[in-house]
């Protein structure tokens, strides 16, 4: 081995601590910034403007479900995750209920059907039997009093009574003849007695009104 040389020209301590010394000084001078350069001054000092894209974590599809998330804002609309029977009837019944909800009847419709049980088998019943939309029709849009609804439910609880309205609407003559009635009592007295009665009176008034005699609902006198 070579003896260590004792002339090395490696500078002692003093000189070492006073050179580190100065190059920190220097080095501090020169990296005082007085603000953030901008892109002239950038490009003055020899930089060239450079576009990069850089891969986030995020991945493919949650960058789609964030899109898809601001145009559902956009359009005033929300997912919402929903448990439904595993078929296809349910899949498309709370699709179509979905759409419907977007018209104000039909969002009400939906909230008293869901509030009210009693409704539910009403409206099924309704929806089968096609007649009855045209009563329902009438009585909504003609603003039915109280009276007309009382008549509708005497006729539909008692058939005979649905029979003479029926045989009173038959014709226009027949009509006629009830309204008459109804507004002049005296005459169906007249008529009732014209018909079931044996007096003189009597026969002569089925002869002018070529009816025929007919006996009494509790038998002859």
């Amino acid at each position: 081995m070579c003896p260590s040389d004792q002339t090395s020209e490696k500078p002692d301590d003093n000189t070492s601590t006073g050179t580190a010394g100065g190059k920190t000084e220097a080095a501090q001078e020169q990296n005082h910034v007085v603000g953030p350069l901008t892109d002239d001054e950038l490009q003055a000092g020899g930089m060239k403007r450079a576009v990069a894209y850089i891969r986030t974590k995020r991945s493919k599809e949650a960058l789609r479900k964030e899109k898809q998330r601001k145009k559902q804002h956009d359009d005033g609309t929300r997912q919402i995750n929903l448990d439904v029977p595993n078929n296809d009837r349910s899949r498309a019944t709370m699709r179509g209920a979905a759409i419907a909800i977007k018209d104000e009847v039909s969002h009400q419709a939906i909230e008293l059907l869901l509030a009210n049980e009693r409704l539910r088998p009403l409206i099924v019943g309704v929806a089968a039997r096609p007649e009855l939309h045209e009563t329902i029709d009438l009585i909504q849009h003609r603003q039915a009093t109280a009276r007309s609804l009382d008549a509708v439910r005497l006729v539909i609880s008692d058939p005979d009574l649905a029979a003479l309205v029926e045989r009173a609407t038959a014709t226009n003559r027949v009509r006629e003849a009830m309204e008459v009635a109804a507004a002049n009592p005296e005459f169906v007295f007249f008529g009732r007695n014209a018909a079931t009665e044996r007096s003189l009176c009597a026969w002569l008034a089925r002869l002018l009104l070529r009816v025929r005699r007919t006996p009494r609902a509790g038998g002859d006198p």
